[in-house]
């Protein structure tokens, strides 16, 4: 039934906007009205099924919803993403052309992962948030990843920088 009534509902959204659109565009229109003629019909059905006649989508909260597959929830995948890091730091940590000071780099990634941990505990039980919303826990935890990635450039770049300045071997 939820499907006849989308299908009823499209079908009339499409024969109303084909009324109003021009069966063919000047080379010299305006190619923005093209997204307009996509977009709006998905808004105007949007707005009759969620909203009633309102202009624009009423926001539905599916916050209280369960999870379809709780495994792939965010937490889990970003547990489950540590181990395929721990194996790229493995071969990269054995790799003697890697330069030592991105490897460190690689390495503050899990220091910065190791005081997320905690910041994200501590401003759900303190503030009852999560962390991105608690500013200066957010930006403490930040600082790490963004020392972890400044000591990647500057390793890559040395290690560039050298390479270009020892003249090729033939």
């Amino acid at each position: 039934m939820l499907i006849g009534v989308i299908l009823k509902e499209c079908t009339n959204i499409f024969k109303n906007y084909t009324k109003i659109i021009p069966t063919s565009l000047p080379p010299s229109a305006d190619y923005g009205m093209e997204i307009g003629v996509l977009i709006l019909p998905w808004v105007a059905l949007q707005s009759r099924l969620v909203g009633g006649d309102r202009p624009f989508p009423a926001p539905v909260s599916t916050a209280h919803l369960p999870s379809p597959l709780p495994m792939f929830a965010k937490e889990n995948l970003f547990a489950l993403s540590l181990f395929p890091y721990l194996g790229f730091l493995w071969f990269l940590t054995r790799t003697p052309q890697t330069p030592r000071l991105a490897l460190v780099g690689f390495y503050m990634t899990l220091v910065f992962v190791a005081i997320t941990i905690p910041a994200g505990l501590y401003a759900q039980s303190a503030y009852h948030d999560e962390l991105a919303n608690v500013d200066w826990l957010h930006g403490g935890a930040e600082f790490f990843l963004t020392l972890a990635n400044i000591l990647v450039v500057i390793g890559f770049r040395v290690a560039i920088h050298k390479h270009q300045a020892t003249p090729p071997s033939e």
